[in-house]
């Protein structure tokens, strides 16, 4: 569930791709229009089940068979997987950068400046997703977020629901020479101040982003990143956590490989 990519031609692309049946090609294009490519290379790859609403790890099951399409070794029927891939074949150039994911609390009005600490107009926006938190659906709304200052985004028609956000942060670059990002969806009994075992992850590496899902119905709980931490390897704290047999959606970047 890793790639690395020489950061200085880094572009990380996400879509919502529908299922079908074990190995069928399923088309697979981003938001802002670029298709995957046969020379890219698959970051994780996230099922939610649609009568369920349960989430499953398919990034080891997925491959590109040809030019913007992505299959599944597993049928995934008509589930929503959440693809998030390195396009190889339209790098662009960006000098160091930090891949930052964010989540927005919900109530957000029409034309409301939002407030995501950290963020600022010369970041670049990767994608959003508006969660919603009764059914757990993921809805795209890049193409209508804009980053209009410093820690503030803008969405035209305003929503109900938290937004999750990946960006590039172009002014808090990190001085690692390659990008190495790593998923991987956890389910663990965290008691306050426990730990849980990440296969992979080194005190080395930094994580980018730990996200709670209710396990049950895989509706979005909390934004656990700014309380998480590499505790030795192979596992990871949580500072205050309470999650109980809850998904936790982790990312970080692989600094060893």
């Amino acid at each position: 569930m890793s790639m690395s990519q020489a950061v200085a031609s880094a572009n990380l692309q996400l879509a919502i791709v529908t299922g079908g049946d074990a190995a069928a090609e399923l088309t697979c294009a981003s938001v802002g229009g670029v298709s995957i490519g046969v020379n890219d290379e698959i970051v994780f790859a996230m099922e939610k089940a649609v009568t369920t609403e349960i989430m499953t790890d398919r990034t080891s099951a997925m491959s590109i068979p040809a030019a913007g399409k992505v299959a599944c070794s597993a049928a995934t029927n008509n589930d929503k997987l959440f693809v998030c891939w390195m396009a190889k074949d339209a790098a662009v150039a960006i000098a160091s950068p930090k891949l930052v994911v964010g989540v927005v609390a919900a109530g957000m009005s029409p034309n409301e400046t939002l407030t995501l600490t950290g963020i600022d107009e010369n970041d670049e926006l990767i994608a959003a997703f508006t969660i919603n938190t009764t059914s757990g659906a993921f809805v795209d709304i890049t193409a209508t977020t804009t980053i209009t200052g410093t820690d503030e985004l803008t969405y035209p028609t305003g929503t109900d629901y938290p937004v999750l956000v990946f960006y590039w942060d172009k002014t808090g670059a990190v001085a690692n020479a390659s990008f190495c990002p790593v998923a991987t969806l956890v389910t663990g009994t965290l008691s306050p101040g426990g730990t849980v075992a990440v296969t992979g992850i080194t005190t080395e590496d930094e994580i980018i982003c730990v996200l709670e899902f209710d396990s049950a119905n895989a509706t979005f709980v909390a934004d656990l990143t700014a309380t998480s931490s590499v505790s030795s390897d192979g596992y990871m704290a949580i500072t205050g956590s309470t999650a109980n047999a809850n998904d936790l959606f982790i990312l970080f970047n692989d600094r060893d490989a």
